[in-house]
């Protein structure tokens, strides 16, 4: 009896290992051998579920975007959390994952050395950041109504922790060796700073 193939997670998995792979390598020096290999299937698999690389490349950055923006909602509608718990399980979350959205800046390492800046995958990421930025506006504004933080301006203050977070990205990518939770621990102290007089 043949085996029955879940076609869904074997992409998956093919995606997961190119992840990996473009994270290692970065996109020029990736080739389709070297994620086969990771996800121990042939050539031939691959190219039934991606056409080309840079198929496979987007079908990746899109795959981790989702999975961020997923975990960062279920964070956001949490009720029973507070701002301050918010948004240090939100930079948690971008910077614990460090190895697996690295991909990203693949991304913008391939944007800047490719003459089509009008691609869609370049515009995604520009939603992205777009997005994540909106999140910490959103949570700021909710923050000081609730007296949670003292006034502030909660567009600059979403840019600088974005801001803040995407150069920690860049550093990690440089220095793997490094304690990521030291650099929570420290994100979380500066907006303890921010704290309201009334907040005990």
């Amino acid at each position: 009896m043949p085996k029955i193939v879940d076609h869904e997670q074997k992409r998956k998995e093919i995606m997961q290992a190119a992840i990996k792979i473009f994270n290692v390598k970065g996109y020029e020096k990736t080739r389709i051998s070297d994620i086969s290999d990771e996800a121990n299937v042939s050539r031939t698999t691959v190219y039934q579920y991606f056409k080309d690389k840079e198929h496979l490349f987007e079908s990746a950055v899109d795959f981790v975007i989702n999975r961020v923006h997923g975990r960062i909602k279920d964070i956001v509608n949490d009720k029973s959390v507070s701002f301050y718990d918010k948004v240090t399980a939100i930079v948690t979350e971008l910077l614990k994952r460090h190895k697996y959205t690295s991909i990203l800046l693949t991304l913008v390492e391939k944007w800047m050395q490719d003459n089509d800046n009008t691609k869609e995958q370049y515009k995604v990421l520009d939603m992205y950041s777009i997005k994540i930025k909106e999140i910490f506006e959103s949570l700021f504004e909710e923050a000081k109504k609730n007296q949670e933080i003292e006034e502030v301006s909660e567009k600059i203050m979403s840019v600088i922790l974005y801001s803040m977070i995407e150069g920690l990205l860049t550093y990690f990518a440089n220095n793997k060796e490094e304690d990521v939770e030291v650099y929570i621990q420290s994100v979380s102290a500066l907006l303890n700073g921010l704290k309201s007089r009334y907040v005990a």
